[in-house]
This record gives C-alpha cells, sequence and structure tokens, in this order.
C-alpha cells in the first residue's frame, strides 16, 4: 500500500502517466480531424499539467486544474476525433469546438492570473497566543460517547426513512426505490452523520487520543450509514477523499497524490460505483457492461460537448441562470420565474434526449454575460480562491473545534469543486451547500453536547 502510495504522490509518475494518456488522445485514429482545435487542446491539456506539476498539493487551485485537464482538455480531444456526439444531439461544426476551446483556454489564463494575484488578507485584531496543548486540552475527553449521543437522532431518523431496510441503506440503487427515501436523505442526512464521525476522529488525531478500536468502531458507523455504494460517486469523492486525506496528514503534502486520487479514480472506482447504482434494480447491468471502453462515452463527461451547443444556439440570459443559482433556496412557489437549471435549459433549446446533462461553469458564464462573464468571473474566481486557500493553511496549527470544522468544510469543498466545475450551476450549488451545513451542523450538536458535559461535570 505504501508503494503505491508513494508512486502516486511522485511528479515522475504524474507526468509519465499524463503524458501516455497525451499520446493515447493525439493517436486515437478516428472519423473528424482538425490541427487548429488538437492543437489549441494540447495547449490547455500541457497548461493544466504544468500548473500542477508546478505547485501540486491538495487546494482549490489544482482542483481546478485537474478538472480542467480531464474534462476540458483530455476528453474532448479524444471525442472530437472519434465523432462522439451525446444525448442524440445534432452534429457540433468544428467552429464551434474551436471557439469553445479558445474560451476555455482563456478562463484557465484568467484564473492563474487572478490566483497569482498578491493582496493582503484582513488581519484580525492581536489576541493572546495559545499552545497547541493549551487549545487541545479537555478537547478530546469523553468525545466517543458525545458522537454516539449526536449520532442517535439523525441514525434513528435515516432508518426510519429507510423502513428500516438495512440492504437498501448500503446500496443506492435499492434505496431510490423506496417512497419515502428523498433528496435530502443522501446530500444532507448521511453527510451529516459522516462528518459527525469525521469531526469526532479527527479531533481524536490532533489530540493524540485516537486508537485502533476506536477507530475501528466509528468506521463501522460510517460504512453502515453512509458507505461508499449507498452514495453518487461525486458525493463518495468528496466525503472519504478528505476523510483519508485530513486523518493522514496527506493534505499538507505538496505531492501529486490528490491528482492521482482524481485520476485513476475516475478511471477504476467510479465504474464500479456506478455498477451498484443499479444493484437489485436492473438485472442486465454487469461487470461486463459497465467496466468497459464504452462506459467512459456514455456522458459522463459531457460537459465540453453542452458548451459547444451553447455557443452554438448563441443565447443569454443576462445573469437570469447566476441568480437561480445563488438564490436556489426560495421556493418555486414563492419565485414562479425561477429559472430552470441551464443543462435542462440547453436540453430543451438543443432538442436532446436527456435533460439531467451537465453544463461547466465556463459555459454558465458564457451564457449569461458572454466573453466578458468569462473574464471577470475566471479573474474573480481566482483571486477568491488564493484567498480561501492561503486562509486554510492558517487551520493547521489550531485544535479547536470550530476550526477543525472549518478544516473539514475546506477539504470537502476542494473536492467539490469536480462537481461544482461541471454543472449544473443550480443543482450544484444547491447539493454542495447542503453538504457543506452538514459539517457545521455536525460541529454545532459537538459543541452543545461537549457544553453540557462540561456544564455538569465541570470539565474545562
Amino acid at each position: 500500500m505504501k508503494l503505491i502510495v508513494d508512486l502516486l504522490s511522485s511528479r515522475a509518475f504524474f507526468l509519465l502517466y499524463f503524458m501516455l494518456t497525451i499520446a493515447f488522445a493525439v493517436s486515437v485514429e478516428g472519423i473528424r480531424s482538425n490541427l487548429v482545435f488538437e492543437l489549441l487542446q494540447l495547449t490547455i491539456i500541457i497548461s493544466a499539467v504544468i500548473l500542477i506539476w508546478k505547485k501540486p498539493g491538495f487546494n482549490l487551485a489544482n482542483s481546478f486544474y485537474g478538472f480542467t485537464l480531464i474534462f476540458l482538455g483530455l476528453y474532448p480531444l479524444v471525442e472530437f476525433k472519434m465523432g462522439v456526439i451525446y444525448w442524440n444531439g445534432q452534429d457540433i461544426d468544428t467552429v464551434s469546438y474551436i471557439a469553445a476551446s479558445i474560451m476555455v483556454l482563456l478562463s484557465l489564463f484568467m484564473f492563474q492570473f487572478g490566483y497569482m494575484s498578491v493582496f493582503k488578507m484582513p488581519l484580525r485584531l492581536a489576541r493572546k497566543k495559545t499552545s497547541v496543548k493549551d487549545q487541545s486540552s479537555g478537547l478530546s475527553r469523553n468525545m466517543l460517547m458525545i458522537c454516539l449521543l449526536v449520532l442517535v437522532v439523525p441514525c434513528a431518523y435515516l432508518l426510519q426513512r429507510f423502513n428500516y431496510n438495512l440492504l437498501a441503506l448500503q446500496f443506492r440503487g435499492m434505496s431510490e426505490l423506496i417512497e419515502t427515501v428523498f433528496i435530502m436523505e443522501f446530500f444532507f442526512w448521511k453527510p451529516l452523520i459522516f462528518n459527525i464521525i469525521f469531526l469526532t476522529l479527527l479531533i481524536m488525531v490532533k489530540t493524540k487520543s485516537v486508537s485502533f478500536l476506536k477507530v475501528i468502531f466509528l468506521f463501522a458507523f460510517i460504512l453502515f450509514f453512509a458507505g461508499p455504494l449507498s452514495m453518487p460517486r461525486f458525493l463518495v469523492f468528496s466525503l472519504y477523499v478528505p476523510l483519508f486525506f485530513l486523518l493522514l496528514g496527506w493534505h499538507r503534502k505538496k505531492d501529486c497524490r490528490f491528482i492521482g486520487a482524481v485520476f485513476f479514480g475516475m478511471v477504476f472506482a467510479f465504474p464500479l460505483m456506478d455498477l451498484f447504482r443499479w444493484f437489485g434494480v436492473d438485472d442486465n447491468v454487469s461487470f461486463e457492461t459497465m467496466v468497459n471502453p464504452e462506459y467512459y462515452f456514455a456522458g459522463h463527461f459531457d460537459a465540453f460537448q453542452n458548451f459547444a451547443r451553447i455557443i452554438i444556439l448563441d443565447v443569454h440570459t443576462y445573469g437570469e441562470q447566476i441568480l437561480g443559482a445563488f438564490l436556489f433556496f426560495i421556493p418555486r412557489s414563492i419565485w414562479v420565474t425561477k429559472p430552470v437549471g441551464t443543462g435542462f435549459l440547453l436540453a430543451e433549446q438543443a432538442g436532446l434526449s436527456f435533460n439531467n446533462i451537465s453544463l461547466p461553469l465556463v459555459a454558465e458564464l458564457y451564457l449569461d454575460y458572454s466573453i466578458p462573464g468569462i473574464i471577470v468571473g475566471f479573474l474573480v474566481l481566482g483571486t477568491l480562491y488564493r484567498y480561501i486557500d492561503d486562509r486554510a493553511l492558517r487551520l493547521e496549527d489550531r485544535v479547536s473545534l470550530f476550526d477543525l470544522a472549518k478544516l473539514i468544510a475546506y477539504a470537502e469543498f476542494v473536492c467539490l469543486q469536480y462537481y461544482l466545475l461541471r454543472g449544473n450551476l443550480l443543482a450544484c450549488v444547491a447539493f454542495s451547500t447542503a453538504i457543506l451545513t452538514s459539517v457545521f451542523v455536525a460541529y454545532s450538536f459537538i459543541w452543545f453536547f461537549k457544553s453540557g458535559f462540561r456544564f455538569r461535570y465541570g470539565i474545562r
């Protein structure tokens, strides 16, 4: 296991497997060819590889580069050459592909320009420095008991919603057939249970009060109530990768293990997880039908092609879609003209056979504000992500309950980038907000019970 981790961490191995992947993409003999488009895509791919290789690590910037590299760089090149068309749509002309490629390259440049911009972060009023020992004093006391008490209500609620069907609780496909299981069970209650245990384990690790038996016991809880086969793939990635990276201290490593986890997870783990989505639902789905080359061109990486279709339609909504994403919490009964997700809008106007499709952030900004939206939007995004990454570095030396909750939220937000940047924005912002909110609800529950213990037993 250590050999695999060390291999994934290596910059040389990162360059090796991506150079081999690029060589494969270039050598594909398909039904289409255009030198300009292929050179533009290679520029995107090589630029993203260089940016990751230059400063590897677990942060928002590398999530952005990784998404651009895979979803907007490598896949579109192969899809174009093979003539892959998703959702029974009409053929896309080469000019639209080239235009989309230019705008992706522009977004990458503007993001990097924003991320490189240096400004002084506002400093708080000076306060008395506290040693790690003082910070962690009392934090780890009774944590296992508190964790179990906090878990009672969410676990009981989840069991009730699943009609006490323990098998359906383990497999996503079976759970989707239960009438009482809705979106919130997947995107709030399961992450809430997961993050209660995650925060407990992180406290134990940081305060050096962890033991093998405690870890096994709490991991059994996680696997039973929020197992990787019971949730959507992006949610598993956004919860389990932060769990291992934070508990093992990998988030501090300036190496390539994060992008390695992303790449090989998409190649090997995602097809297997998708197989269990249909467990108990469709008997025709098997290992052979899911884990094969056709799986990788079945619409899972349709983001770039959908962007090209937006360019063809030449429609602009002047901020309406972005506004709908940020105000997702307003119900349609109040906001009657609330916009639908941009993927649904595209599917309707382009006559596609499927409407729950992805639409990357670059396409959302282009649809709302055209090219100026891409320039300003990614400049702001790069600047904001640099600010958040810099703030996250300050959490490393702090061992307080709230700071550890913020560290978990940051780590999950880093992984959620592959979901948010892929789109569509309205649904992704809503679900991501629910997931991140669960971190601070978990914090609030644990803080409340710890306060009760301090009051009852005089624990500091």
